[in-house]
């Protein structure tokens, strides 16, 4: 059986980024989107997981990978859009979730 790489994204939150003198900050949280979805993966799939927070590190762009899953907030859904068409140019598979897509699933369909 071939294991199968699964990238699951949680785009950066520009939006939490503060640059108000005298301070240089950043709302941080920690999201359970990543780690839950990757939970529910059932073992006997054998699969490698990878978690990419942009808010701690770059999205790892690799060729290799066999589902794209982002969670999209309104304020990543640009950011979101950019990684999954990297991944569906060339010729990934790409799942958007989260609330901006529940509530647009028109433009997220683009």
């Amino acid at each position: 059986m071939n294991t199968k790489t699964i990238l699951i994204v949680l785009p950066d939150a520009r939006i939490h980024k503060l640059d108000v003198w005298p301070f240089k900050t950043s709302f941080r949280e920690a999201p359970l989107t990543a780690t839950s979805l990757a939970a529910l993966i059932p073992p006997e799939l054998d699969c490698q997981i990878i978690i990419a927070d942009e808010s701690v590190g770059q999205t790892p762009f690799r060729e290799n990978v066999d589902l794209v899953a982002i969670s999209v907030l309104t304020g990543t859904a640009h950011r979101s859009y950019e990684i999954a068409d990297y991944y569906r140019e060339k010729g990934g598979k790409v799942v958007l979730g989260g609330v901006h897509v529940t509530l647009l699933p028109d433009e997220a369909a683009k």
